[in-house]
């Protein structure tokens, strides 16, 4: 009956050790970040250390809340803060065996967003401007999948869109600037925006 018990216990012991590395094992210490910005080749830096440049994809070390700054010549340099959110597996090992041994590894944290957008401004673009072309590119961006299907047809959005751009252009001159940067940008979606706030500020 001892040997039994023990061997029970021994089986425990080990499935616990098991179980309260799953968030190292299955989720690993470093997680994908991808970092884009409306400069292509701009650095970024994090620590103090260049890791990269934009487009950016690559693994960061999970850990507490990360700044980075990214910067190109010709432009503001921008700070944003990587937020973090508590792994899922944490809370599967503190419910299973009590134990959180990934606390050490950075495991435990979960960088949420994984994807980042930085919007670098010109120096010599003032702030007004800068808020205005922001708003279109932002517009343009969230709103594509349904611009896609009005593209045509002069839909809600579509039109919407051309009210932001009315600054600088007419109703019809907007409307057929948004067509022609979709069928340039081939329905990327970062593309769209780019070419668009690219034709905005061009527009005489």
């Amino acid at each position: 009956m001892k040997k039994n018990q023990m061997i029970l216990a021994i089986g425990i012991l080990i499935i616990s050790l098991f179980l309260s590395s799953c968030a190292t094992m299955f989720s690993g210490s470093t997680q994908v970040i991808t970092i884009h910005s409306n400069v292509n080749g701009a650095t970024i830096i994090m620590d103090g250390i260049p890791i990269g440049t934009t487009p950016f994809i690559g693994d960061i070390e999970r850990g507490k809340e990360k700044f980075i700054v990214v910067y190109h010549e010709g432009h503001f340099a921008q700070t944003i803060r990587l937020t973090t959110k508590t792994n899922g597996w944490y809370y599967a090992n503190l419910l299973i065996t009590g134990i959180t041994i990934d606390s050490s590894t950075g495991a435990v944290y979960s960088y949420s967003p994984q994807e980042y957008y930085i919007n670098l401004r010109p120096l010599d673009l003032s702030s007004t401007d800068f808020l205005e072309e922001h708003q279109i590119r932002y517009f343009a961006m969230l709103n594509h999948s349904q611009i896609a299907l009005e593209v045509n047809d002069d839909g809600e959005y579509l039109l919407a869109l051309a009210d932001l751009l009315s600054s600088k252009m007419e109703r019809e001159v907007a409307i057929e600037a948004i067509k022609t940067a979709f069928a340039v940008s081939e329905g990327y979606q970062l593309a769209f925006g780019e070419e668009l706030v690219r034709s905005f500020r061009e527009y005489d």
